[in-house]
């Protein structure tokens, strides 16, 4: 009996010397977690007018997290893919090896259209010509497939055979990825013009509304994706999304009419995701996407498909996606504009990207708890304006 109990109280001095090595190893594994140390990086511009100011240094900014400022711990000038300056208290040779600053690029081209305009063959020609350099990387993102453009044949094969065959494969897939879309709209217009009783072809145009909208329907899945697609690139990454404006013939309603209310209640309906989420999500990327809003098309400009309809007015659908896409734009750092010329759009926003500041920090008191931190940046004692990404998460 008596070696029975000792074995038991030997049992039970094991098991309580595993559950406290346990219970000491999980908190060992807690304090690491909560003493994480991070470098924050931000791409910074500032702007007097349309001028960017490259003469600051480390002392100038103040970096805000979550409304606590922080300590700026180095900043670099960046010119296209040089670094120009380094402003930090290390010395050189441990700065680069603690903060690292990549500067290669990562340019992607997103053609979110539905017709292509003379006017792109202008821009990519341009955007090939004078933007692109060697060691650069280049994306297209069509209606219809993703290309990747090596950067060794960036380097060596000439400018002008890469615009043809850029301009090639925007024309073709734009072209080729709208043709649902345009029957639809095609339908859309037969249906009007039908002799169809009136309140039977309005619930048919309705109806061919929604189908519309389907086929323009942007899911937050394929945001998260493409978000995360560019989050796992390397060096500093610049998207240049175009999304052109689409008008839809509208009947002729009064506008105290309550048809008319339903009719535009199917039209502006679109809403794809929670805006608030995709922009933290594209911020957490650290891109810097420039939304150029294309203000030419086809179905305002008169054109074969719109005969017939003389007693129709036309419909913006696209301003819910310009607020949603311009919204992603700002709390990347990046821009958004608006116009028909799409060369001087694209020209703005490569100007941009040249010139830019990263700035390091290590949060105070960091904790890795998966929540969304927001950054703000400031110039001491001066009213520049500032871009730059909205936060991240702390994961």
């Amino acid at each position: 009996m008596k070696r029975r109990e000792k074995n038991k109280v030997a049992k039970k001095i094991i098991l309580c010397t595993a559950i406290v090595s346990l219970s000491l190893f999980v908190l060992a594994q807690q304090i690491t977690h909560e003493a994480v140390v991070v470098n924050i990086e931000v791409q910074v511009r500032v702007f007097r007018g349309a001028n960017f100011i490259d003469d600051l240094t480390k002392n100038d900014f103040l970096i805000y997290e979550d409304g606590k400022l922080q300590d700026v711990d180095a900043v670099y000038l960046i010119k296209k893919t040089e670094i120009q300056r380094e402003d930090t208290d290390m010395e050189t040779e441990e700065a680069q090896k603690t903060f690292a600053p990549d500067v290669s690029r990562n340019l992607v081209l997103q053609f979110d259209m539905k017709d292509y305009l003379p006017k792109i063959d202008e821009a990519l020609d341009q955007f090939i010509g004078d933007f692109i350099s060697p060691g650069d990387s280049l994306t297209v993102m069509t209606p219809v497939k993703t290309y990747n453009f090596k950067k060794e044949a960036l380097s060596l094969l000439p400018k002008e055979e890469i615009a043809e065959q850029l301009k090639e494969i925007v024309r073709r897939d734009i072209n080729l990825g709208s043709i649902e879309y345009k029957s639809l709209i095609r339908d859309y217009m037969n249906l009007y013009r039908s002799d169809m009783e009136g309140d039977l072809k309005l619930y048919m145009m309705q109806d061919k509304i929604r189908e519309i909208q389907n086929n323009r329907y942007l899911p937050e899945k394929r945001m998260d994706d493409f978000a995360d697609y560019l989050k796992d690139m390397a060096g500093q990454k610049f998207v240049f999304y175009f999304y052109q404006n689409e008008n839809i013939p509208l009947p002729p309603f009064e506008v105290e009419d309550p048809k008319y209310f339903e009719f535009i209640g199917e039209i502006m309906s679109f809403v794809a995701f929670d805006p608030e989420k995709i922009k933290q999500t594209f911020s957490d990327s650290s891109i810097s996407l420039h939304f150029l809003y294309v203000t030419k098309n086809r179905y305002s400009l008169g054109d074969a498909e719109n005969r017939g309809r003389s007693d129709m007015s036309m419909q913006d659908i696209s301003s819910n996606m310009f607020g949603i896409l311009g919204g992603i734009a700002k709390a990347t750092g990046g821009l958004t504009e608006s116009s028909a010329n799409v060369s001087a759009m694209i020209k703005k926003a490569a100007d941009a990207t040249e010139n830019y500041y990263l700035l390091y920090y290590t949060p105070k008191d960091y904790i890795m708890d998966g929540t969304f931190k927001n950054i703000e940046v400031k110039v001491k004692n001066k009213n520049y304006r500032i871009t730059h990404r909205q936060g991240y998460f702390a994961n």
